[in-house]
């Protein structure tokens, strides 16, 4: 048995060892970010280039040297008595190891705040019209179950007119009313219908939530990319090999520890602070990330609570108004009374309409603002 023979088998413990406890690096590594990760084809894109760039990290690197030394000095075993010598070795850097271990963690943290990312500019995006869908529904619905009782109406206006009980004056202002209804109607459907057509989704549950997730993940994303770089001023390699020989059974091995710092070491870790911070500051208030864009959108819907609230208060006083001239009119005698009574039905039935739409844009609407949900009965 050769001396090369005997050297590799040896050694070949030791190695395997060697293998074995890097695999459980990257099992360990890996672990934790295949756990949290998604399944949306920007996670699977991130965590698939961190685990490329990771396996490079956690691997030993094979080397490969021919050397040619000159003749008066005496390097060792070389080849053919021209001073030439092949090195044949590998190198691993633990610090590389751990480097890639907190990749992984920072590929997660990416997947993680793209999820959000990616609902925060779905609610971004929203239109105002978007957010009323659901109260458009509403109105729609109060107006299609008062259509066969303005159909009534309308056809006992027309009776009256031909048997002279109102004027033609009275019939148009009555008609005009009954038109209303009907022109908001085909309105209201036909902007659901386009609303529909375009695909709208519902809206986020809560804005300001959604605008803090944004700015905590980010920061947690700045963090886990500078705890990536954080050992970049030191390198620690441990390097090592053989070197045959042409003289029958002759081979020499080499190894040594390398350790280094860069001097820069101190100003890294300074502007890695200072860059933390700027995009943290970055994050919270410039206009075209996606938390000052949200509470844009919430300051919006908050404007528009508050006029739906308002206009919510003054329907219910008018809808007040006509039930009591409604009231009040049953128990007059006049001769005309009937048509007036006709004239505050399709009245109230336009307000209720609007009441419709208004109780359920101030139901859609309160989640996403600031003020809380108002709840009415």
């Amino acid at each position: 048995m050769s001396e090369w023979t005997m050297w590799t088998q040896s050694k070949r413990v030791s190695m395997e060892h060697v293998v074995a406890a890097l695999l459980l690096l990257m099992l360990l590594g890996g672990a934790s970010p295949r756990a949290h990760a998604q399944n949306s084809p920007y996670c699977l894109k991130v965590n698939a280039q961190a685990h490329a760039d990771a396996a490079l990290l956690f691997a030993p690197r094979l080397h490969l040297q021919v050397l040619r030394n000159p003749s008066t000095f005496d390097v060792g075993p070389t080849l053919a008595n021209e001073h030439i010598q092949i090195r044949v070795g590998a190198s691993w850097a633990p610090l590389d190891v751990w480097q890639g271990v907190r990749l992984l963690d920072a590929s997660a943290a990416d997947c993680s705040l793209n999820e959000v990312d990616r609902a925060g500019e779905r609610a971004a995006q929203f239109s105002p019209e978007a957010l009323l869908v659901s109260a458009y529904r509403a109105q729609v619905d109060a107006l299609a179950g008062s259509r066969a009782e303005r159909e009534q109406i309308e056809q006992r206006a027309a009776d009256r007119l031909r048997d002279n009980v109102i004027t033609v004056l009275e019939f148009h202002d009555f008609q005009r009313i009954a038109n209303s209804l009907s022109a908001r109607h085909a309105e209201v459907l036909g902007i659901v219908q386009r609303l529909q057509a375009e695909g709208i989704e519902s809206p986020p549950a809560n804005l300001a939530e959604l605008a803090q997730q944004h700015v905590n993940k980010s920061r947690t994303l700045a963090e886990k990319e500078t705890a990536v770089r954080a050992f970049e001023p030191w390198k620690f390699r441990l390097s090592g090999g053989v070197i045959p020989s042409s003289e029958e059974h002759a081979v020499d091995w080499y190894g040594w520890v390398d350790l280094s710092y860069s001097l820069g070491g101190p100003w890294f870790g300074s502007f890695e602070r200072r860059y933390r911070q700027a995009r943290a500051e970055e994050t919270r208030s410039a206009r075209y990330e996606l938390a000052p864009r949200l509470e844009i959108l919430r300051k919006q819907v908050d404007a528009r609570l508050s006029q739906a609230t308002s206009e919510l208060t003054l329907n219910e006083r008018q809808l007040e108004f006509i039930g009591t001239t409604l009231r009040a009119l049953a128990a007059s005698d006049h001769a005309n009374v009937a048509h007036i009574r006709d004239g505050l039905v399709l009245e109230r039935a336009l307000a209720e309409s609007e009441r419709a739409f208004l109780l359920v844009l101030v139901e859609t609407l309160s989640p996403l603002g600031s003020q809380g949900h108002v709840s009415r009965n």
